[in-house]
Protein backbone atom coordinates (compact mmCIF):
# COMPACT_ATOMS: atom_id res chain seq x y z
CA UNK A 1 0.00 0.00 0.00
CA UNK A 2 2.91 2.31 0.18
CA UNK A 3 3.78 1.57 -3.26
CA UNK A 4 3.30 5.37 -4.68
CA UNK A 5 1.96 3.58 -8.22
CA UNK A 6 -1.01 2.75 -6.31
CA UNK A 7 -1.80 6.30 -4.90
CA UNK A 8 -1.06 7.55 -8.43
CA UNK A 9 -3.72 5.13 -10.09
CA UNK A 10 -6.26 5.80 -7.25
CA UNK A 11 -5.69 9.79 -7.94
CA UNK A 12 -5.93 9.40 -12.03
CA UNK A 13 -9.16 6.93 -11.73
CA UNK A 14 -10.93 8.92 -8.99
CA UNK A 15 -10.03 11.88 -11.06
CA UNK A 16 -11.20 10.99 -13.84
CA UNK A 17 -14.50 9.34 -12.21
CA UNK A 18 -14.76 12.89 -10.44
CA UNK A 19 -15.20 14.99 -13.61
CA UNK A 20 -17.42 12.58 -15.19
CA UNK A 21 -19.66 12.50 -12.25
CA UNK A 22 -19.65 15.97 -12.18
CA UNK A 23 -20.80 16.90 -15.76
CA UNK A 24 -23.47 13.91 -15.03
CA UNK A 25 -24.60 16.02 -12.11
CA UNK A 26 -24.57 19.59 -13.35
CA UNK A 27 -25.62 18.90 -16.78
CA UNK A 28 -27.57 15.94 -17.11
CA UNK A 29 -29.28 16.66 -13.93
CA UNK A 30 -28.49 13.13 -12.41
CA UNK A 31 -29.90 12.15 -8.97
CA UNK A 32 -27.29 12.80 -6.00
CA UNK A 33 -26.43 9.31 -5.35
CA UNK A 34 -23.67 9.51 -8.40
CA UNK A 35 -21.63 11.25 -6.16
CA UNK A 36 -21.02 7.75 -4.10
CA UNK A 37 -19.47 6.48 -7.30
CA UNK A 38 -15.95 8.63 -6.78
CA UNK A 39 -15.54 6.73 -3.51
CA UNK A 40 -16.60 3.68 -4.59
CA UNK A 41 -13.76 3.89 -7.52
CA UNK A 42 -10.91 4.70 -5.10
CA UNK A 43 -11.73 1.84 -3.10
CA UNK A 44 -11.61 -0.65 -5.80
CA UNK A 45 -8.13 0.49 -6.60
CA UNK A 46 -6.77 0.25 -3.36
CA UNK A 47 -8.47 -3.08 -3.10
CA UNK A 48 -7.11 -4.02 -6.16
CA UNK A 49 -3.37 -3.20 -4.83
CA UNK A 50 -4.05 -4.58 -1.61
CA UNK A 51 -4.41 -8.25 -2.55
CA UNK A 52 -2.17 -8.07 -5.61
CA UNK A 53 0.65 -10.73 -4.79
CA UNK A 54 3.79 -9.00 -4.41
CA UNK A 55 6.51 -8.67 -7.28
CA UNK A 56 9.37 -10.66 -7.60
CA UNK A 57 13.11 -9.09 -6.46
CA UNK A 58 14.85 -7.00 -9.33
CA UNK A 59 17.34 -9.55 -10.68
CA UNK A 60 20.75 -8.95 -9.80
CA UNK A 61 23.22 -6.84 -11.15
CA UNK A 62 25.84 -9.31 -10.50
CA UNK A 63 23.73 -12.38 -12.31
CA UNK A 64 25.22 -12.40 -16.26
CA UNK A 65 22.46 -11.77 -18.51
CA UNK A 66 21.30 -14.27 -20.57
CA UNK A 67 21.43 -12.11 -23.62
CA UNK A 68 24.56 -11.92 -24.13
CA UNK A 69 26.97 -9.19 -24.42
CA UNK A 70 25.42 -5.72 -26.10
CA UNK A 71 27.14 -3.61 -28.76
CA UNK A 72 28.22 -0.28 -27.21
CA UNK A 73 27.85 3.43 -29.26
CA UNK A 74 29.84 3.48 -33.16
CA UNK A 75 30.46 -0.22 -32.85
CA UNK A 76 29.52 -2.13 -35.87
CA UNK A 77 27.78 -5.61 -36.08
CA UNK A 78 30.61 -8.62 -36.60
CA UNK A 79 30.78 -10.15 -39.97
CA UNK A 80 30.05 -14.65 -39.77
Amino acid sequence: MLDPRCWREVFIRTGMTLILVAVLYVWLKAPAWVWLVPPAMAGLVILKWAVRPEEPPEKAADQPSSEGPTAGPGSQPSAK
